[in-house]
């Protein structure tokens, strides 16, 4: 990772020196490689089923049929997600999409302009799996900043949601059970009076030392 980010911070100066630092050389050009976010960094891996008698593989004269509809039209396809692997052990939900929110199960709002997710009381903020690293989630952490955040009940599961435990904000919880195989998912709730705003990033830290 250290050898990507130098070759993006050379490459940047390369530009600059080639264009010059007018404000009429290109700014566009000149932006490139200003921010990097490393603790965004997740690695998502999925599995695909070939096993449906439908699916294409290539080569294969058995399934290699190309059909009506377009590959995963009908689900005949299958994919899960097999691991997702944070960065240092971080997760952090920048309110840019929902991409780690459950909007089955979110209730509240997300502005994706200025970053934030705004709770009128009852509502819910309820993630995807946000870590799934094929061993032990022995504690995790999560650090929620805004405004009336004091009035949140938050919780957070080890087993996708079948279990939820609640926590305290900013401090670890350690998980009494845990078991291989784990998916982090967490939720939180505006159990107060007034609206609640979650400025970015929330933050889920997992297995701190």
């Amino acid at each position: 990772m250290g050898n990507v980010i130098q070759n993006i911070i050379d490459d940047k100066q390369l530009i600059k020196n080639q264009l010059g630092n007018s404000a009429s050389s290109f700014p566009a050009t000149k932006f490139f490689g200003d921010y990097i976010l490393t603790k965004a960094i997740i690695t998502k891996i999925h599995s695909i089923d070939y096993s449906q008698t439908e699916s294409l593989v290539l080569g294969n004269n058995n399934i290699g049929i190309l059909g009506q509809n377009k590959l995963d039209d009908d689900g005949n396809i299958i994919t899960s997600v097999f691991a997702i692997v944070l960065w240092n052990n971080v997760y952090n939900e920048y309110f840019m999409t929902t991409e780690y929110i459950d909007t089955t199960n979110s209730t509240g709002t997300i502005d994706t302009t200025n970053k934030i997710y705004t709770l009128e009381p009852g509502e819910i903020l309820s993630s995807e799996i946000v870590a799934k690293i094929r061993s032990n989630i022995n504690n995790v952490k999560m650090s929620i900043d805004g405004t009336n955040v004091e009035d949140l009940k938050i919780e957070v599961s080890n087993d996708n949601g079948q279990t939820w435990h609640e926590v305290q904000n900013n401090i670890t919880y350690v998980f009494q059970q845990s078991t291989p195989d784990d998916e982090l998912k967490y939720r939180v709730t505006n159990i107060g009076s007034n609206t609640i705003t979650i400025t970015s990033p929330l933050v889920v830290s997992i297995n701190n030392s």
